[in-house]
C-alpha cells in the first residue's frame, strides 16, 4: 500500500530539520588529545577578543567603544569561568585539572609592560601566555557581533561571584543600580572556543546564535559559555 505524507507531517519534519541546521555546532576534538593532555594539570580562560562586524553606532565615541569591548571581554570570560566550574563534576564525569583563578590570570596579564586584554589577546601565542600564566594551556575566546550589548560598563571583578550567586543583572551605566530584563543590543554572535598548548589547537567549538532582544545581556552569554561549559573536555568517567 502506498503512503503518502501529509502536509502537516511535511511541516514537521522540515521544521525539525531547520532545527537541527540552526543549532548544529562544529567540534574539533584532536585525536591525540589524550596523550597531549596527559601532563596537564592547570589551564587558563583569557580574556575574550570582542569584534563589532556591524556598523559602528553614530553616537559612541572611541573611547565608549573600549570601555564596551572591555565590558564585554571581561563577561565573557568570567562567564565561561564560571559555568566549566558548574559543569566541571556531574553524576557520571569529574575534570581532572585545575583552573587558574581568574584574578591570577588577570593579575599576571595586566602586570606586562603593554597590558594583555581583549584588544591584543590574539596578538600573543598560546607559548608565550602559557609562559607568562605559568600553566599548561590556556583557553581562547572570540566573539563575533553585529552590535554591541547595552548596560556592561559597570561589569568588573565581582562579577563572578554574582554569576555563581545567580544575582548578577544589567546595571544602570555607572551605578551598581540592577535593570531587570533590560532590553540588549546584540543581535547575531558567533563565538569560537578553544583550547591551545604548545602550539596546538587540541580543542575548539563553535557557537552561534540570533539573540532574542527580550533576554537581558547576562541571559545570552550565559546561555554560550553555558554551552562551552557543557561540552569543555577534560573530563573523566567516575569509577575508571
Amino acid at each position: 500500500m502506498t503512503k503518502y505524507f501529509s502536509l502537516k507531517s511535511i511541516s514537521i519534519l522540515a521544521v525539525c530539520f531547520f532545527t537541527f541546521i540552526s543549532c548544529s555546532h562544529n567540534v574539533y576534538t584532536s585525536p591525540q588529545f589524550e596523550s597531549q593532555t596527559a601532563s596537564h594539570k592547570i589551564i587558563a580562560v583569557l580574556p575574550a577578543k570582542v569584534i563589532l562586524t556591524g556598523t559602528k553606532p553614530k553616537k559612541m565615541t572611541d573611547a565608549d567603544i573600549a570601555k564596551q569591548e572591555n565590558a564585554e571581554s571581561i563577561l565573557f570570560q568570567e562567564s565561561l569561568f564560571s559555568n566549566i566550574l558548574k559543569k566541571a563534576n556531574t553524576k557520571k564525569y569529574y575534570t581532572n585539572i585545575t583552573l587558574q583563578p581568574l584574578e591570577k590570570t588577570k593579575q599576571l596579564l595586566s602586570q606586562q609592560n603593554d597590558t594583555i586584554d581583549y584588544r591584543n589577546i590574539d596578538s600573543k601565542s598560546d607559548e608565550e601566555l602559557c609562559k607568562l600564566l605559568g600553566v599548561d594551556a590556556v583557553v581562547r575566546l572570540k566573539v563575533q557581533k553585529t552590535r554591541y550589548m547595552s548596560g556592561l560598563v559597570s561589569f568588573g571583578a565581582d562579577l563572578l561571584n554574582d554569576i555563581l550567586m545567580g544575582t548578577v543583572g544589567v546595571f544602570v551605566p555607572g551605578t551598581t543600580t540592577p535593570v531587570p530584563n533590560a532590553p540588549t543590543k546584540t543581535d547575531d554572535i558567533i563565538v569560537q572556543c578553544s583550547i591551545q598548548s604548545k602550539g596546538q589547537v587540541l580543542w575548539n567549538d563553535r557557537y552561534s546564535e540570533e539573540a532574542n532582544w527580550k533576554n537581558n545581556a547576562n541571559t545570552i552569554v550565559d546561555n554560550i559559555t553555558n554551552y562551552f561549559g557543557r561540552k569543555f573536555p577534560y573530563k573523566k568517567k567516575k569509577g575508571k
